[in-house]
C-alpha cells in the first residue's frame, strides 16, 4: 500500500506538540551566544611567547583559550574586591586611630638603672 499524503492531511505547526526542555535549551543557546566582538593586539615577542604556549600544552582553540583566561582574571579580581560585613580595610584604619590616639594612662614609673655589676671585674 502506498500511502500520499498531501500538504492538507499533515498537522499545522501549532499542533505539534511542543518539547518544553527544547524551547528552553534554545533560549540557552539564545543567551550564550556569542555577539559582541572585541580584538587586541599583541607584540612579536608576546604572540611567540602565546604561540610556544598553545604548542606545548596543545592548545587547539586560541580563542576559547584567551576568553577563559580574560574571565578568570576578572572574577578573580571581583573576588578580591568582593565586598564583605566588616570591610577590611575600614577596620585597620580603624585600628591604626585608634593606637595613635593618646591616652588617659598613668605614666609610666621610670626603673633607675642599675648598677653594672661586670663594671668592677673590668678596673
Amino acid at each position: 500500500m502506498n500511502y500520499i499524503f498531501s500538504e492538507n492531511d499533515m498537522p499545522a505547526k501549532e499542533e505539534l506538540p511542543v518539547n518544553v526542555d527544547n524551547e528552553k535549551k534554545n533560549k540557552q543557546d539564545e543567551e550564550l551566544k556569542r555577539k559582541y566582538r572585541k580584538a587586541f593586539l599583541l607584540n612579536t615577542r608576546e604572540f611567540k611567547v602565546l604561540k610556544n604556549y598553545c604548542k606545548k600544552y596543545r592548545i587547539l582553540n586560541q580563542s576559547e583559550f584567551m576568553r577563559s583566561a580574560i574571565m578568570t582574571a576578572i572574577l578573580k579580581k571581583y573576588d578580591e574586591d568582593a565586598p564583605t560585613l566588616f570591610e577590611v580595610k575600614k577596620v585597620q584604619e580603624q585600628e591604626v586611630k585608634e593606637l595613635e590616639k593618646p591616652t588617659k594612662q598613668k605614666p609610666a614609673v621610670v626603673v633607675p638603672p642599675q648598677p653594672d655589676l661586670f663594671s668592677c671585674l673590668q678596673q
